[in-house]
Parts: structure tokens; sequence; C-alpha cells
């Protein structure tokens, strides 16, 4: 039985770009290669390899070695619907940690995730953290949640959604991986606490919770304006007739709206702009001919 060949993984002293032309070995050599504060990118081929890439690192790396992914939205182009929102949750934990610098580690993504334009870095911040006996004001608390995409609902089943019963609020931040319970007394936190969504029954209580945005675009007023004039902009004839047109005027989210992120900003980002300096970036197998089938699908469907 001959010895399995790893793929050899130079050092870096700037951003490099490296090609593997086969999968095998890849995981060990990546999982042995990483060094203490560096960022790696590995960039898959197919959405359909990520999960068992990271299975394999994982499996032969450190422990303490962060393996992240950046999943794309798993939807068609210009389909009419929105990522789901455990997507949209992995996604903006991702790029809130590679904004804040926090990228050490291996990052796996698509190449079709690669070709997505991006928020500008600064968009996707933490929002804010609370504490039991911290102060919280209610109601601008929700139109903060609002804001920042957030989906009020009867019941918090998935992420990006929270309910308000009273002094309770549910929400479903992606960074928790459960629902989160705020139990207020006027305008101070009383306790936090993890519940299950198909009980409803609370948990252990939490000793603090972060507030990541709930949808990769901002929604205030002054975000919807900039759409609505970009679209205007953009669309000759009748485009304020379209139905995302009305549905964003009207204040809605319309599904599918993630396609036309750009119009939200002034201008975009792509994955290279949050990674440091000196990030590696190793490409496995055919991903050139992944983009080009990509980019055709897209040109085909606009």
């Amino acid at each position: 039985m001959s010895a399995l060949q790893l793929p050899r993984l130079p050092g870096a002293t700037g951003s490099q770009e490296i090609l593997i032309p086969q999968l095998a070995g890849v995981a060990l050599a990546v999982a042995r290669s990483v060094r203490p504060g560096e960022t790696l990118l590995l960039i898959a081929p197919a959405a359909g390899s990520v999960t068992g890439l990271i299975e394999e690192i994982r499996y032969f790396a450190d422990p303490d070695l962060p393996v992240r992914a950046l999943p794309d939205w798993e939807l068609l182009p210009y389909d009419s619907f929105s990522p789901h929102p455990d997507i949209v949750a992995a996604r903006i934990r991702t790029l809130a940690d590679l904004a804040r610098r926090q990228s050490q580690g291996v990052l796996v993504a698509p190449i079709t995730a690669l070709m997505q334009r991006l928020p500008p870095p600064g968009a996707l911040a933490w929002i804010g953290r609370w504490k039991p006996g911290d102060m919280l004001r209610r109601s601008a608390f929700i139109k903060q949640l609002i804001s920042t995409g957030y989906v009020r609902v009867e019941s918090v089943a998935a992420a990006g959604e929270y309910a308000v019963r009273g002094s309770v609020l549910d929400v479903f931040i992606g960074t928790a991986g459960a629902p989160i319970r705020i139990e207020l007394d006027g305008d101070e936190v009383v306790s936090l606490r993890r519940f299950d969504p198909e009980t409803q029954r609370s948990g252990a209580p939490e000793e603090a919770v972060r507030l990541l945005p709930g949808r990769e675009y901002p929604f205030t007023e002054a975000a919807r304006d900039a759409f609505l004039h970009q679209w205007r902009c953009t669309f000759e004839g009748e485009s304020e007739r379209a139905p995302i047109y009305r549905q964003v005027e009207a204040g809605i989210p319309p599904a599918g709206i993630e396609f036309y992120l750009p119009l939200f900003y002034p201008e975009m980002a792509s994955l290279p702009d949050y990674l440091g300096e000196n990030a590696r970036i190793v490409a496995l197998g055919d991903w050139r001919a992944a983009a080009d089938a990509h980019w055709r699908h897209i040109e085909q469907r606009r």
C-alpha cells in the first residue's frame, strides 16, 4: 500500500494564492500547516464539499484551531426566495468575526460565496451586549431589532425573529444557537435564558447576550430611502410598480431582496476585504471552471 502524498502548503510572507488540483489529503495538510494567528481561506469548487472539508479538518487539527464556513445562499441566482435563516445567521456570524479581525484559523467557502458581493465590513458589527442588571429600553430595543433586519412573529422559531409578550422579549440571535428570552422589570434586564422554540420552555440562565444584525442589509428608514432611490436610478420605465419596490416602500422586507443588496449600500465589499493582510488563499480542484459555470448561470437568469 502506497503512502499518502500530502500536498505541500508553502508559507507566506504576504497574501498568496495556492492551487491544489486534487482534494485528497487536503484536510490533513491544512491541519498541519496552519500557524498560530494565521488566516487560511480554503476555496472549495462546490458548496456540497464544504461541510465534509470542515469535518475532516477538525478531525485532524488541534481542537483550539478555529474552523469556520462562509456558505453561499444556496439559492438560484435572482430567485424569489430569501436564504434560510440558519444560513443567514451563519454568514453574519462569520463575517462579523472576520470584520473584527477574529478570523485566525481556517475559513472554508465555496467559490460561489466568493463571487457574491458583501456588505462593507463595518455594516455587520456587533450591535450591543447586555447582562442581568443592565438597563434596556424596551421600545428602543425593538426599534433596533427592526432596523437591523429582525422580523416580529408570534412565537420565535428561527434565527432573525423576535416576539414580544409584555415584559418578556424573545430574540433568536444567530450567534446564540438557540433563542434567548429577555425578562425585563421596567427598563432593567432581570434574566437572560435560552429556551426551546418547540416547547417554549426556558433553560439555564445566560451570563450575557450579544446582538448581531438579523440580515445582511439594513432596514432603517434611511436605508429604505437609499434603496428606493437606487432602484429608480437603476431600473427604467415603470420600476416603481414592481412588487419589491412597493414592499420596501411599505416597510416590508420582500423575499429575495438579498439579490439587490448593492442598492442598500453606496459601496460593496468582497471576501478578501474581510481578510487580514497575511492571509493565505488555497484553491481546491477546478475552481475556475466552477466559477465560469456559475457566472453563465447568473447571466442566463438575469
